[in-house]
């Protein structure tokens, strides 16, 4: 969960409201959740209840509400209320995206780093190019939700954690066997014959 919080603190989330107003929110290291408003601002608490879930509620509350979260690119945070079916409220780091052009920043991000695939079930993925993936790459859905799940990407497999790369293996010889096992017998084959017709 160390990373996830990482990924949190210390960052201005903002977002913007039905009346058009600029809310900041910024998770605090000591669990305090600053939200500024126009200037104004409530501190409240937070905690992170698990790799997938933020509780955010006033201090000293026995109740609050509970938050399902994602980081499906770097400098935005999605974020929905657990049971709820409304669409997630999407939080940008004004430090990344300053003048607050998401749907832009998304458009650029998708076109220099991700590339789209389709897996082995038919589920369109955005995945990292190969020359960038590694652990912790983003890896979302067509609807740049988080996915998860083991995914060949690039010939690798990738176990992907709330839409982040956790794992990468490579496959073994094996692996290679089983998946082109009808090129490998007819190179054999060739091979068979090359090497026969030089006995003779």
């Amino acid at each position: 969960m160390l990373n996830h919080i990482e990924l949190i603190v210390d960052r201005p989330w903002t977002i913007v409201d039905d009346k058009n107003r600029l809310i900041t929110y910024r998770f605090k290291r000591d669990n305090s959740l600053i939200i500024a408003v126009d200037g104004q601002f409530e501190e409240w608490a937070w905690e992170l209840l698990d790799n997938e879930t933020i509780i955010v509620k006033h201090h000293g509350a026995t109740s609050g509400k509970l938050f399902k979260h994602g980081f499906v690119f770097d400098g935005l945070l999605f974020l929905q209320q657990e049971s709820v079916t409304d669409i997630p409220g999407v939080f940008y780091d004004k430090n990344i995206i300053a003048d607050g052009d998401v749907v832009s920043y998304l458009d650029t991000y998708i076109v220099k780093r991700l590339e789209p695939i389709v897996s082995t079930s038919g589920k369109n993925f955005f995945v990292p190019k190969a020359d960038e993936m590694k652990i912790g790459s983003i890896v979302c859905d067509k609807d740049f939700q988080p996915a998860n799940g083991n995914l060949t990407i690039h010939g690798k497999t990738a176990t992907v954690i709330h839409g982040r790369i956790a794992s990468i293996t490579s496959p073994t010889i094996m692996d290679l066997f089983e998946e082109n096992y009808y090129w490998f017998f007819i190179i054999a084959a060739i091979i068979s014959l090359v090497f026969i017709g030089l006995q003779l």
